[in-house]
Parts: structure tokens; sequence; C-alpha cells
């Protein structure tokens, strides 16, 4: 109470006005942004990035303004013909959003963070499942990019959390958050989990399911200790979407190397999908099939910083059961969608196993230039009922390798160009019903970061 009592009486407005020049007013905010620094308002800073460009696709499939990050960048089931087109958040994401921190003591504030990301392409906010609705009843040839995804058109789709924060005993969060494993993958990614030039995002970046990379009603903890560190996430409150999820995390540094181990499990992920044109004959308008499972998942990651030079490798595994809980369709999902349909035995002969081993390095010229490359090699098991190495089914043994490499040029600390391209190409399971079986996409873009 008598932290409150003081907040209010430090907000209280003084009996005779400041002088002009102590006011935050709308020139001192410009000017601010202008020598480079955040637009900051009584502890509250307004901040986000911007990124848009173009590519070509040696085989893909039409802009979509729902869909994320505009563009499949990676080769995909529905990738389905050759041309250029506008590509957004190549690089990273482009998103807005809000954070604050409030002292509340010597050694304790108040922290929170509200974002949103968006389609810069659209204007519209990002949403993975209503992409999907999009392609409900259209042939792979016919349809435009679509995905699954953590961001379903939520107001705060990124996340979305409040708590407190210590030098000494580390953070309490409490929200919409980024899963542990999210949070690492783009820490040891050599292209920053960027779309059109990692595989490092998506399903690998939530443990499984690219739903869980965010997760809804976390509680999540984080606390450094000289060289070492330590975070934990539970999710509470779960619905029939999620029935919970908890998360751990140990890593450290010594001199030049950082390291990361993570481990994940979440009961009753969802991965969604478009209905087939017979589905949408019979089911709701704007549904959704599902796929249930329990998924249980590691990542183990390092960095290694010498002069100039970053050097990085990593190795995520998501094993995937059918949930111990099936959850009947006709709930509501991710974002409020109706998933009509649902799949609780897709794992019922053997368990899914998904790895991926990745590595790269970047080079730093200077202050303004840097160069990347990167390589990723992802397999799974064969997990039918027969055992398989074909494209028959996908189900059967296959693999996805992917090489990108990328330049960047910083104008300014908040302003870059870049280029750069990724080739990915499947093979047997992982190739099963694909159009083509591999892409290029050299991407030509640009981004600003406030």
């Amino acid at each position: 109470m008598k932290a409150l009592e003081k907040r209010q009486a430090v907000q209280t407005p003084p009996a005779e006005p400041a002088p002009a020049a102590q006011q935050p007013t709308a020139n001192v905010l410009f000017q601010a942004v202008a020598d480079g620094g955040p637009l900051t308002w009584r502890g509250i800073t307004f901040y986000g990035a911007v990124d848009a460009g173009i590519a070509w696709q040696s085989h893909g499939a039409p802009f979509s303004g729902l869909y994320p990050q505009g563009l499949q960048y990676r080769i995909s089931k529905n990738s389905n013909h050759a041309g250029f087109g506008f590509a957004p958040n190549a690089m990273g994401y482009s998103n807005f959003g809000l954070e604050g921190t409030e002292k509340i003591g010597s050694d304790l504030a108040v922290i929170f963070d509200l974002n949103t990301q968006f389609n810069p392409g659209s204007g519209m906010i990002a949403d993975g499942p209503g992409s999907l609705v999009k392609n409900n009843g259209v042939a792979p040839a016919s349809q435009s990019s679509r995905g699954d995804s953590a961001l379903a058109g939520q107001a705060l789709n990124n996340f979305a959390y409040i708590g407190l924060s210590s030098q000494t005993i580390g953070a309490l969060t409490v929200g919409r958050q980024k899963s542990l494993i999210s949070d690492n993958a783009s820490a040891y990614d050599p292209m920053d989990s960027g779309p059109a030039f990692s595989v490092i995002t998506g399903s690998f970046s939530g443990g499984g399911n690219t739903e869980n990379s965010r997760l809804d009603n976390v509680l999540k903890y984080r606390l450094g200790y000289g060289q070492a560190r330590f975070a934990a996430l539970y999710q509470v409150g779960a619905g029939p979407a999620s029935q919970g999820a908890y998360q751990f995390s140990v890593g450290g540094y010594i001199g030049g190397f950082s390291f990361d181990a993570t481990f994940s499990h979440v009961s009753g992920a969802v991965s969604a999908s478009s209905l087939s044109a017979s589905q949408v004959a019979t089911e709701t308008t704007g549904s959704l099939s599902g796929t249930i499972s329990d998924n249980t998942g590691i990542m183990l990651a390092a960095r290694y910083t010498y002069d100039r030079f970053k050097f990085f490798g990593g190795y995520a595994a998501a094993q995937y059961a059918d949930p111990k809980t099936p959850i009947a369709p006709g709930f509501s999902g991710l974002g409020g969608y109706d998933i009509s349909i649902t799949n609780n035995t897709a794992f019922q002969y053997h368990d899914r196993v998904r790895q991926v081993f990745w590595t790269g390095v970047r080079y730093a010229h200077d202050a303004h230039f840097e160069l990347a490359g990167a390589y990723y090699h992802a397999l799974q098991n064969s997990y039918g009922q027969n055992g398989c190495n074909t494209n028959e089914s996908s189900t059967c043994s296959g693999t996805l390798d992917a090489v990108s490499g990328l330049v960047d040029y910083h104008f300014t600390p908040k302003f870059e160009a870049y280029g750069g391209l990724m080739y990915s190409v499947v093979t047997n399971g992982y190739a099963s019903g694909y159009l083509y079986h591999n892409t290029i996409d050299p991407t030509l873009g640009v981004r600003y970061i406030f």
C-alpha cells in the first residue's frame, strides 16, 4: 500500500507547471529518436521494427497478407511456381510494442512488455491459422503461402507480460510469453532465426509445434548468477487447446564461449492444418483440422566469439506421442479458430522423432558490414505401421537440408540493408506430397529498428 501511495504521489501534477525545458514535449521525444535514442516517456518505451524486401523463388507460393512471414521461404508442400514476390519479414519479424520499468525499491522493479507482430505487406496482424483458413479446400497447386503459427491474429500475438525484476534474485513474469526454446533458438542461430535464411523457426523453436513457440498463461523465471544462468517456465490455467507445459534451461559463459541446454514438455499440443475439399463440404465454415500430441523436446546450443568472428552450433530434437488426454473435435483453438477435426492417434504405432543439427559463422568486418553463413540438417524417423524410407508417406523417414548466406550492411545502428539466399531440399518422408522437392530464394530487403 505504501509503495502504491508513493507511486501515486510521484505522478500527481505539481501546483505550478515546470519550465518548458523540463517538459517531455513532442519536440524532445523527436530529438531523442533523431539522436539514436529510444522513444521513451516516463519510463515507457515505444519500440519496434519494420522489415520488407523482394524475393525470387524457384519453387514458391504466392504472397499472403495473413501469413506471418508473407512467403514460405523454405520448400513446402504447396510450393507451386517460380517468380518474384514481395518479401516481408525475411530477416526478422516486423513488430511494435511498449515496455516499461518502474522501480519500487533499491533492487526491485515492476516490468512489463506488450508486443505485436504484423505483416508489412498488408498491414495486418500476423495470423498463421487465418492463412490456413484462406486455403481451406484449395488444391496445393493453387494455394497461397500458409502455415500454422503461434501468431494467430491476437491483438498482442507476440507476448504480453508483467512481472518483477531484481539484480540479485532474478526476474519473475506472468502472461503470454516466448518459450525458452524459442529464446535460445534466436540466440544461437547464425541467421538469428530469420525466416528467409534459417530452418530454426516455427516448429523447431516451439519444441515440436510452432504454436508452442509462445504460450499463454505462463509463469517464467530467469536468474543470472556470476557466469551461470537458469530459467524455468510453467503454464497454468491451461485449456483444451493446451493442457499444460513446463520447461527448464541452464547455461552460462566462459570468456567468449556461451552455451545453453533446454528441456521442454507440452501436453495437448496442437498442429493445425487446412481442410481438404471434401472436409470443407461437411465441416464448419472457417474451421481447421488439428493433430494433437504430447511433445517432449530438447535444445543444446553453443556460440564462440573470437575477434570479429562468431561461431555457432546446435542440436534440437522433438518427440511426438499420442496425447494421454485426447481432445474431442469442436474446440476453440489458438486465436479462437474452431478445430472441427482432431487426430489423436497420429503416432499410435511409433512416436515421431524430429531432429535438427546446425552450424554457421558470422563475421563483422566493421561496425557497418557483416557476413553470415549457415548449414542446417533435419531428419525424422519412420513412425508409421511399417518402416519405410521413401516418399510414399509422410510417416516415412526423411531429411531436410538447407544452406544459406547473408550480407548485411548497417547504414546506421537502426537502418540496414541485406541480401542473401537459402537453398532447401527435402527427401523421402519429408518430401511426401510435395509438388517440388527444392527451392532457392535470393532475397533483398531493408530493416528499420526503432
